[in-house]
């Protein structure tokens, strides 16, 4: 337990950078204690002042935690977990927030410290896949213990984690947790391509607004495509197009291999209509269908596709489009 809090202290703390990433927020996730690292403006008012109250609740969770793997939780294992994943800025988040809005679910999400414990943070060139090879006892048995303790301490029925690097995880969480319900987030990949250069502010904002990100994730944040080295270019929004088609690919590639038990939902149609997707999702995970349940659900959302095609010329949209068509027509989108 010492080595493990020294660790977790160590990671907040003990480098000066860090300070500039934690994330002091709620706001990628609902009812989730275990914090995240994330870009954050070290001159953002406040983060000093809440700094000392995330760590406190950090080492309470993680001596909690410690406590209870070495003596109710030896052997504790997560039922039919809700793993979610799709390429970046494809609508992952606002999905993840509205199913954590389930009555019956704890959310354990961005969790990539927790899947991936080694050199997440510190090698910004690893990869990010995880195959089944990966899937040691003792990691499986570790992971089941994670998953579970947030599970019981929330007092919940499921446990939901979302994470757009477990696209490229799907053999190692199928092997881990062969019951599993895998919810897949798809978006029109020009749309996306568009979203990851420019994000939500001015163009000319953008590569301010992005770069500590992408200084600690690389070339392809979020998620990186297991030959991403091929995928280096100059243009990045050409980067981008490839990203989306290979991570989806990828996905669909293994989720057909492993014969997935897996749902496909579009971003577009969450926006037409939450309240008909969230319906569908709870369906599909075995979580009850209550007016309690959707009335916590938005009635409508905006679909923001329509920035791709007012800021990209005609000759960049044709070029998005020339460069994912294929996948663009396997997952529904007209190219």
């Amino acid at each position: 337990m010492a080595r493990m809090t020294e660790h977790r202290i160590q990671m907040l703390l003990g480098d000066r950078t860090r300070l500039n990433e934690i994330d002091l927020g709620d706001r990628t996730r609902l009812n989730e204690i275990d914090p995240r690292i994330v870009t954050r403006d070290w001159r953002t008012p406040g983060w000093l002042v809440k700094c000392p109250y995330r760590v406190t609740r950090t080492l309470a969770y993680e001596t909690l935690y410690e406590a209870w793997r070495h003596t109710a939780g030896r052997g504790a294992r997560v039922e039919r977990p809700i793993l979610m994943y799709g390429v970046p800025h494809s609508g992952t988040s606002i999905s993840m927030h509205l199913v954590a809005r389930h009555p019956d679910v704890a959310n354990l999400s961005e969790a990539n410290p927790i899947l991936q414990p080694h050199g997440y943070f510190d090698n910004k060139d690893g990869e990010r896949v995880r195959t089944a090879a990966d899937a040691t006892p003792a990691e499986t048995r570790r992971l089941h213990q994670r998953f579970e303790f947030h599970r019981r301490l929330h007092r919940k029925a499921r446990l939901l984690n979302k994470s757009p690097n477990n696209a490229v995880r799907l053999d190692f969480l199928h092997r881990v947790f062969p019951d599993a319900y895998f919810v897949h987030i798809l978006r029109d990949g020009r749309s996306v391509a568009h979203s990851l250069v420019w994000g939500h502010r001015d163009p000319s904002e953008a590569q301010d607004r992005f770069r500590p990100w992408r200084e600690r994730e690389g070339p392809f944040p979020g998620c990186k495509p297991p030959n991403w080295r091929d995928l280096l270019r100059d243009d990045p929004l050409e980067q981008h197009a490839l990203q989306w088609r290979e991570v989806v690919q990828y996905a669909l590639t293994l989720e057909d291999k492993l014969g997935l038990r897996v749902l496909h939902v579009q971003y577009e149609a969450l926006c037409a209509d939450p309240r008909g997707t969230l319906e569908r999702i709870f369906r599909f995970a075995g979580l009850s269908v209550s007016p309690e349940a959707l009335a916590r659900i938005p009635e409508r959302m905006e679909n923001q596709n329509f920035k791709a095609r007012d800021r990209l010329s005609t000759e960049q949209f044709r070029r998005l489009t020339d460069l994912q068509a294929d996948i663009l027509r396997r997952v529904g989108y007209a190219p």
